[in-house]
């Protein structure tokens, strides 16, 4: 197929999680695209930073200026090094157009960006002050957040042959296999009830219609889309 070529099919299924309203715009409201920061932190060359944990965590820390309660989440690699993202209590409610809706993976979120190089590691774990650990590489990604917390899977409402598996809310992997089983199910007929998917993940035109914004709520920002 070339490019400008148009192809056609009997059953479509959109799995663009944080860009799906470029393609069915009447999620809009529903699964909105938010960015967040990660980072890769490192020891000094020839000093392999200490073990810390043999599985990936969430860390709750309070600001000590807002007293605003967020969390950072943590990978250590088989080298030790470590994946970390998170903070964003250090720039939600601040900046809201900086992550919320945003689409532009070009420019890093400053606030989060400088916390996590204030020697994070060492400040936040005993025992990591003379670790020499340092941020190594800063990047952004898109997430596709639902607005009601739960991804959107099945059949799109008054789109016959269309489905959706998207809106995973930053939690994709433990959930998207199922999903994806069930979706490959449904174009070939099986009804979502047959699937053994929750019930909760079914899209629906009440959800599309719902003015319910968890994003924002938990955030402290506002509760509803508008």
């Amino acid at each position: 197929m070339r490019s400008g070529e148009t192809m056609t099919a009997q059953k479509v299924v959109i799995a663009t999680n944080a860009y799906t309203s470029a393609i069915l715009p009447e999620y809009a409201s529903s699964i909105v695209p938010c960015k967040g920061l990660a980072c890769h932190i490192i020891g000094p060359k020839g000093k392999p930073l200490p073990k810390l944990l043999a599985a990936s965590c969430a860390i709750m820390e309070q600001d000590s200026v807002s007293n605003k309660t967020g969390y950072n989440y943590m990978v250590q690699l088989e080298d030790n090094s470590i994946v970390l993202g998170g903070a964003h209590h250090k720039y939600d409610v601040n900046d809201l157009g900086s992550w919320y809706n945003n689409v532009n993976d070009t420019q890093l979120i400053e606030p989060a960006r400088r916390y996590f190089e204030a020697d994070y590691m060492q400040r936040t774990f005993v025992g990591w002050e003379d670790s020499g650990a340092c941020v190594d590489r800063v990047w952004t990604g898109i997430m596709g957040y639902s607005t009601d917390s739960l991804p959107h899977v099945g059949e799109v409402p008054g789109r016959d042959g269309v489905f959706i598996i998207a809106g995973f809310h930053g939690h994709g992997m433990p959930v998207i296999f199922l999903a994806a089983e069930g979706i490959a199910a449904m174009t070939q007929g099986l009804a979502y009830e047959k699937t053994g998917l929750p019930s909760l993940f079914k899209t629906s035109r009440d959800r599309l219609e719902s003015e319910r914004n968890d994003i924002l709520a938990d955030r402290g920002i506002r509760s509803t889309r508008d």
